[in-house]
């Protein structure tokens, strides 16, 4: 949605209710748990500002209910908020752009499975800013 010129305000979402009909082995049933990494609710929204000389400036904030990593549903991942950041300079050759992901450095696990008894654990990517060039020919 446009709120004056160069101002746009964004906001998405999403709902799934994913749980599974049958899925069983040997050694174990886990029809009707929920689905591994399908969180029930899913949304982001932000501001976007673009000035007639080409300066930009954009921040969303991504939420992403509770999931599991595992078919068992016993690991749990909480519900996570993550906030973004960009700022930078674009015209037809190029684009210049400062950006910050995860801008609170908030601290949530990725993926996660199990070797043997033992979870196995990835945590996501903390606070990462950089710089990125893109060059149009």
């Amino acid at each position: 949605m446009t709120l004056n010129r160069g101002l746009e305000l964004f906001f998405n979402a999403g709902l799934t209710q994913a749980k599974v009909d049958t899925w069983s082995g040997e050694d174990y049933d886990y029809s009707g748990n929920r689905l591994p990494y399908v969180p029930r609710y899913t949304a982001s929204s932000g501001l976007s500002y673009l000035l007639d000389n080409g300066l930009f400036a954009r921040g969303d904030i991504t939420a992403t209910s509770s999931f599991y990593h595992d078919g068992a549903n016993t690991l749990k991942q909480g519900a996570v908020e993550t906030v973004n950041l960009s700022m930078g300079y674009l015209n037809d050759r190029y684009t210049l752009t400062l950006w910050c992901k995860n801008l609170f450095d908030r601290e949530y696990t990725e993926s996660a499975t199990y070797w043997g008894m033992y979870p196995v654990v990835e945590d996501a990517t903390p606070r990462t800013i950089a710089l990125k060039l893109d060059y149009r020919f």
